[in-house]
């Protein structure tokens, strides 16, 4: 369960389509989390799509790989 008010999810896919997870969220559990936290992650400068996960861990993943 969620200790706060609110999420910022944008651009979500469930099974190649787009989703709203926050009006499923609430739909699910009858609460009305909101669908804005009003700050944006500093640490995240680029968010990958999921499909490109197969190719980029491998490629960047392991000892000596880090950058």
């Amino acid at each position: 369960m969620f200790n706060g008010t609110a999420i910022t999810a944008k651009g979500n896919q469930v099974d190649g389509a787009p989703a709203d997870v926050v009006a499923a969220y609430n739909a699910a559990h009858g609460t009305a989390i909101g669908s804005d936290a009003g700050w944006t992650p500093a640490l995240f400068t680029r968010i990958h799509p999921p499909q490109a996960l197969r190719a980029l861990v491998p490629a960047r993943a392991g000892a000596g790989r880090l950058r």
